[in-house]
């Protein structure tokens, strides 16, 4: 097989796998991350950062 034939086939197995790849449900994220204890609801964000900058004290 040639450099050219090698890499098509690549391709064509590439492309099968794929499809399978896109069944993956939008909502098994989400339930995978309750799983590990995390909560999407109660996400604590982090402090506004101020506009002024402020100098270090020495």
């Amino acid at each position: 097989m040639g450099k050219k034939a090698k890499i098509k086939k690549r391709r064509k197995e590439s492309s099968k796998t794929s499809e399978s790849n896109n069944k993956y449900e939008s909502t098994q994220f989400v339930k995978q991350l309750t799983k590990l204890g995390y909560q999407l609801e109660q996400i604590e964000r982090s402090p506004e950062v101020p506009a002024e900058r402020t100098e270090p004290q020495l």
